[in-house]
Order: C-alpha cells, then structure tokens, then sequence
C-alpha cells in the first residue's frame, strides 16, 4: 500500500515521467467506479489498456492495481501512473463525469435556441 497522494516517491523516474505525460496528454479515459472502492479505467498508450485501482476505505490508499499491458520492467507501467494522477487531481470521477454531461446538453440547448 502506498498513499495516492505522493505516489510518485518509489517508481522509476523514466515511467513516472511517461504516465505523467500520458495523462497530460488526455490519454485517460472513462474512469468508472467499481465496487470496494475500485476504479477502472481505459488509457490510450500504443492500443488501449485496461488499468484497475483499489483505494482504501478512506480513498487516500492505493490497495492495489493492474494493467493489462505487457510491460513487465518493474512493479507498475506508465497507464497506472496516468490512472493514479487522474484519481488523484480527481477524487471523484462520476461526479466529474456527470458534471461533463450537464454541461454538454446544456450546450446542445444553446446551439438548438
């Protein structure tokens, strides 16, 4: 377990850098809440990877994560770091979410008037 806020102190300079990049660069997408406090998410690298991370109750933990990409070079790839600055900058990704929608029907209702 380490906590989500200052994940960035264990993990290899090169792949932190990457991930960093990769969620500047909007390669995140669809962060879905799960249950026990998961999340689940789709990041765009070379194809697209499935990326899992468990919070703690508390939600400033991570438990646990996974990615579906064949990197095997050390303990976590470049989309879990993308996922895990996504969780971080935003705690709550559905409200995020529901917040985007609002906003684009309302701008449907404008470009309609």
């Amino acid at each position: 377990m380490f906590l989500l806020e200052d994940f960035e102190t264990d993990i290899e300079q090169r792949v932190l850098l990457r991930g960093k990049e990769y969620y500047a660069q909007g390669a995140v997408h669809h962060i879905l809440p799960c249950e026990n406090n998961s999340y689940r998410a789709a990041v765009m690298g070379s194809e697209q990877y499935t990326v899992s991370v468990r919070l703690s109750e508390t939600g400033d933990e991570v438990v646990d994560f996974s990615c579906d990409c064949p990197y095997d070079m050390g303990p976590i790839c470049k989309h879990t770091v993308a996922v895990l600055c996504a969780l971080r900058d935003n705690p709550k990704p559905s409200t995020i979410r529901e917040a985007e929608v609002v906003t684009s029907v309302q701008q449907e209702k404008v470009v309609g008037l």
